[in-house]
């Protein structure tokens, strides 16, 4: 099941041990540019090998605990590409106790949800996520159902949580749209919208959310006059049933909308599913269930797929579609997806999505390359939770295994193409030739990946920096000018 690459790694720790003595071939270099200026005060981990013969290129402080930030996807997609292969394709099934007989289904329609985490326009060709359920409602209906006299149930047996907080996430996290967890069901990677308008001066502001209910609003604010100073605010409640909207929004403030992550995704798929299903002639005489009790499936009539893992979408003319599942995660650095997919190793590995199953796999997947458990300190898929730490020289473990996997290497970042590195590292020849995954968080700043030589050589390396207090944009720059030095 996992990668050949002990041998590579065993010449790579030979080389480490000839290092130790007398220094990587790139080390002296990198330590001037991060020994002066704004670079000098932050704590770095940089690590390069040859990715053909594991000589090692640079070794400054490879073996020291990192903090990774999205550089934690690399992991993630490492992990989920040992078990499911680049064509894999989620499938979400619809099923009923027997046969409909004159239109009607007696019993229950059940979901058996795997946690797909791809209904959303980014992978649907800009359309909505609500798409995918319409396509489920139609499917049901074309199998002969216009009523089902028993409930609608969301089968969400798979995960030991429906809807799991990742461990290691703050409050703070969760108020944004890069703090979406992660569900066993969901549309639009479990965000719901929120539009917001000025309303006369000294009047609340006109608020309201799309869709079915979903959040509580409290709106203690006020439209302030015109051009008066913005103080508007929104808060999300833990749980993220509640909304409360404080401070002023001037008059002359333009419409506007707000992506919320959801508090109770699954209900809220559920519910949108029932009223997708009623417009399109199926009407469900129970209620929303979510079971965490595995259903046996008895009739299918709707199976819905996903996009592939790790191929992109294509229509028959060859044009792109959508991206595939991999190169959304770390072409947009997208948390939701790093999430959903650590989970579903899990799942693959031991039958049940989880964060302990997950973290199970992945050390499993650690020790095949023979990696100690004291290099790596794993909390979630993303890399939001400041606890995560690896050392770069365990990366580029990771990047020397999986180099012949095109899944994992096309989902990468190319420097002056696409994601991430669209705007950096296209200078100095080096458009093209580095493909590689960002990490950032305040105080942290990362980059792991492939460079091409000026000599035609790949090498895999990975450069962390934690512990700044100066710019981010500053701390790229000198993270890129490392990667320079790799490339001579």
């Amino acid at each position: 099941m996992f990668g050949n690459s002990r041998a590579l790694l065993l010449l790579a720790l030979l080389a480490l041990s000839v290092t130790t003595l007398f220094g990587a071939p790139k080390d002296a270099a990198i330590r001037e540019i991060i020994g002066k200026g704004s670079a000098a005060s932050a704590h770095w981990g940089i690590y390069a090998a040859d990715v053909e013969t594991g000589s090692l290129v640079a070794n400054v402080n490879g073996g020291k605990l990192m903090i990774p930030a999205s550089t934690r996807k690399l992991v993630t997609a490492a992990l989920i590409t040992e078990y499911l292969e680049a064509d894999k394709r989620f499938e979400t099934v619809a099923h009923i106790p027997a046969l409909p007989r004159e239109g009607v289904a007696n019993g229950d329609l059940v979901v058996r949800a795997i946690g797909d985490p791809t209904w959303r326009p980014a992978l649907l060709g800009g359309r909505p996520g609500k798409t995918k359920l319409a396509e489920m409602a139609r499917l049901i209906r074309r199998a002969g159902v216009e009523r089902v006299t028993g409930d609608l149930i969301i089968d969400a047996s798979r995960f030991d949580d429906p809807a799991p907080v990742p461990p290691g996430w703050e409050w703070e996290d969760l108020q944004t749209i890069d703090g979406t967890i992660p569900s066993a069901f969901g549309v639009d990677a479990n965000l719901a919208g929120v539009r917001i308008a000025p309303a006369s001066i000294g009047q609340p502001p006109a608020i309201s959310s799309s869709g079915s209910p979903v959040f509580d609003l409290l709106n203690e604010a006020v439209t302030g006059a015109r051009g008066s100073a913005p103080t508007f605010q929104l808060h999300r409640s833990l749980d993220g049933h509640t909304l409360k909207f404080t401070g002023s929004l001037p008059a002359d403030s333009s419409e506007g909308a707000r992506s919320v992550p959801i508090g109770d995704p699954i209900g809220f798929a559920g519910a949108e599913l029932l009223a997708t299903l009623a417009s399109e002639g199926v009407k469900v005489d129970g209620d929303l269930r979510i079971s965490s009790d595995s259903i046996k499936v008895g009739h299918v009539v709707a199976i819905v797929q996903s996009t592939p893992l790790g191929i992109p979408l294509r229509a028959a003319s060859g044009e792109t579609i959508a991206p595939s599942v991999l190169s959304q995660m770390n072409k947009s650095s997208d948390n939701h997806l790093a999430e959903s997919l650590y989970l579903l190793a899990g799942a693959e590995a031991f039958a049940k999505a989880s964060y302990r199953s997950a973290a199970e796999a992945e050390k499993q997947y650690w020790s095949s390359l023979d990696v100690s458990g004291s290099d790596i300190v794993g909390i979630d898929g993303s890399g939001l939770a400041r606890r995560n730490l690896i050392k770069s020289r365990t990366l580029v473990s990771l990047l020397l295994d999986k180099f012949d996997n095109t899944a994992f290497t096309d989902s990468l970042p190319i420097a002056g193409v696409d994601g991430t590195l669209r705007y950096r590292l296209n200078d100095q020849g080096l458009a093209k030739r580095v493909a590689a995954k960002t990490g950032t968080l305040t105080g942290v700043s990362g980059l792991a990946g492939y460079v091409t030589t000026n000599s035609g050589r790949q090498v895999a390396f990975s450069i962390l920096a934690n512990g700044y207090s100066v710019s981010a944009s500053s701390m790229r720059r000198t993270v890129d000018d490392i990667v320079h030095v790799l490339a001579k």
